[in-house]
């Protein structure tokens, strides 16, 4: 499986995505690649042409990081509280990495960032 070191290598130059942080509890990803993942304070007017998921665990007392590319496909939203869920169309795994959060995505720990890759850059 393919390992990843920054988020801005799973985008294509100019492409901009929403990145979320998660251990699954609140994702789906159905057989025919569909799905959702919820409860995320986010901007719901920013553009973006990809989501990337980190999906974390915990196996055998070692982390373990997951990651997917989706389209997004709309939100529900907001609740209450202002989070939305994000759906997501052509959910793919790609691969994993041994990064942090924070240094995958170049950003503090918060469990929602924007990473986007510059126009140029292979």
């Amino acid at each position: 499986m393919r390992t990843f070191n920054l988020a801005e290598e799973l985008l294509k130059p100019g492409e901009t995505a929403l990145c979320l942080f998660t251990d699954g509890r609140l994702l789906t990803i159905g057989p025919d690649g569909s799905g959702s993942s919820g409860n995320w304070k986010l901007d719901p007017n920013c553009i973006v042409q990809r989501v990337i998921i980190f999906r974390w665990s915990m196996r055998d007392g070692e982390r373990s990081v997951e990651l997917f590319t989706a389209l997004l496909n709309g939100m529900s939203g907001p609740t209450d509280e202002g989070r939305y869920i994000v759906h997501l169309l052509d959910v793919h795994l790609q691969g994993t990495t041994s990064q942090t959060w924070e240094k995958f995505v170049a950003t503090e720990k918060h469990p929602v960032a924007y990473v986007t890759r510059v126009a140029g850059n292979s």
